[in-house]
């Protein structure tokens, strides 16, 4: 191994670190923010429920941020207001 291996294995497991932090500062919020259903994102953003639901039909790469529970689909917000920044 290389010093230049040595190089890229530390850049990956910062990155991998980086992924990490994220991931739990997610799992943080969605524990304290509420799930929203249909009808109360599409009144917390000033668009139809009808628009939600196109959305929800998109590919996975571009849907909005859902999760079905109970077999209704769920909402997190500030994943929903990170997906409209992108």
């Amino acid at each position: 191994m290389t010093l230049q291996d040595v190089g890229l294995i530390l850049d990956r497991l910062e990155a991998l670190q980086t992924q990490v932090a994220k991931l739990r500062e997610e799992q943080t919020v969605a524990r304290l923010e509420p799930w929203l259903s249909k009808g109360q994102l599409a009144a917390k953003f000033g668009v139809s429920v009808r628009w939600i639901e196109k959305q929800l039909a998109e590919p996975p790469n571009r849907r909005i941020p859902a999760t079905k529970i109970a077999g209704q689909w769920k909402f997190l917000a500030s994943r929903v207001e990170r997906w409209l920044e992108e």
